[in-house]
């Protein structure tokens, strides 16, 4: 190839690029199939993966499938929380009734992703993005977390704000935006979604 070829070549290309057209060396249309599968999976979720999980795991929570455990650590003060499942089997206890305990569970929260979706899509953009699905865990977690202080500990709003973090009139605020949103969420069989009442 000649010098007078190669610089015809790349001017070509560079036209090509500033009209909005990928160089001839891009390969096209070669994106792997789990890349594919994956953006497909999102598109049909309308949420990113992350925001599945933030969103099932309150999901689990409100149908029963989870229970949320606080514990409060001696030297710190500090609460640490975390999760157990409803259907782990215990010594003698029925396999099978496992199972279908697990299924229901499975269906409830299924029935209420939508309603989730919904509640944590602010911007009502018809997608969900992580920020806004971690955004809604977090303040349905604050909920049950009042509600242990202030049903397991019979801790009045000043003990709440101690163990939040918050001054007073944040604790209000924030109880009342988690209650408005715990009172956009249907009320199923067997679905725990507390109301919060301070004194």
């Amino acid at each position: 190839m000649t010098r007078t070829t190669r610089v015809t070549l790349t001017l070509v290309s560079a036209i090509l690029v500033s009209c909005g057209h990928p160089p001839a060396t891009q390969n096209l249309g070669m994106d792997p199939p789990e890349l594919l599968a994956y953006i497909a999976a999102v598109r049909e979720a309308k949420m990113t993966a992350a925001a599945q999980m933030h969103l099932r795991t309150v999901a689990s929570v409100i149908t029963g499938g989870s229970l949320m455990t606080f514990q409060r650590d001696s030297a710190s003060a500090e609460y640490g929380r975390g999760y157990r499942s409803t259907s782990c089997l215990r010594p003698g206890a029925d396999s099978l009734a496992a199972v279908a305990w697990q299924r229901e569970v499975n269906g409830r929260i299924e029935n209420i992703m939508p309603e989730l979706r919904a509640l944590a899509d602010t911007d009502h953009s018809g997608f969900v993005t992580d920020r806004e699905a971690w955004q809604l865990r977090d303040l349905l977690e604050f909920g049950y977390f009042v509600r242990y202080l202030t049903t397991s500990e019979h801790a009045g709003i000043s003990a709440v704000a101690a163990a939040t973090h918050l001054a007073v009139d944040g604790v209000k605020d924030r109880v009342n935006q988690y209650n408005a949103a715990a009172a956009r969420l249907p009320q199923c069989l067997g679905c725990d979604v507390p109301i919060l009442v301070l004194e």
